[in-house]
């Protein structure tokens, strides 16, 4: 697989600016090799890559237009619009991963409800006199009146006692 020649690139690039389709074909012959490649490299899946690699070129296709020859060489502008499609690809991947299946938004209830218990528990901190401290424990940076780290979690002892009153008073 040898490079397309950047001239030859440009010109293409021109032409998809003007709305020749034709030049869209050629251009994805020329780079198509290079952002599959890079695809899969980064995504290690065939179907995504080749997914993404039709992507990227709907992408020039459309940016066509404002492509300026002296910003960058084609086939860089061509890898990174890819690269980009495939960092979103992976995180949209990641973030499917960690809600787990089957998650639907909360509905307006549901989010009243939570930011009705939140403002409770805020309370309750506030009440406890201990605000400072168990929130500096939950973030995991004890400190203590002085500002200092507690060395001891055995000194959250008091400030959970008196949040788990205050939460249970109010």
């Amino acid at each position: 697989m040898s490079l397309p020649d950047d001239a030859t690139l440009v010109a293409l690039c021109e032409r998809m600016g003007s709305g020749d389709s034709d030049a869209a074909a050629e251009m994805w012959d020329a780079v198509s090799p290079w952002v599959y490649a890079a695809l899969l490299r980064l995504l290690r899946d065939p179907e995504a890559a080749e997914l993404l690699s039709r992507r990227t070129l709907v992408e020039m296709w459309r940016a066509a237009p404002l492509y300026d020859q002296h910003v960058g060489r084609p086939l860089l502008w061509a890898l990174s619009m890819a690269r980009s499609l495939g960092v979103e690809w992976l995180e949209e991947r990641r973030r499917a991963h960690a809600s787990g299946p089957a998650t639907t938004p909360p509905s307006l209830a549901e989010r009243a409800e939570a930011r009705e218990a939140s403002g409770h528990i805020s309370a309750a901190l506030d009440a406890s006199g201990h605000r400072d401290h168990l929130e500096a424990a939950w973030f995991s940076h004890p400190i203590d009146e002085s500002g200092a780290a507690v060395p001891n979690p055995a000194t959250l002892d008091e400030p959970l006692r008196a949040f788990a009153r205050a939460l249970a008073e109010g």
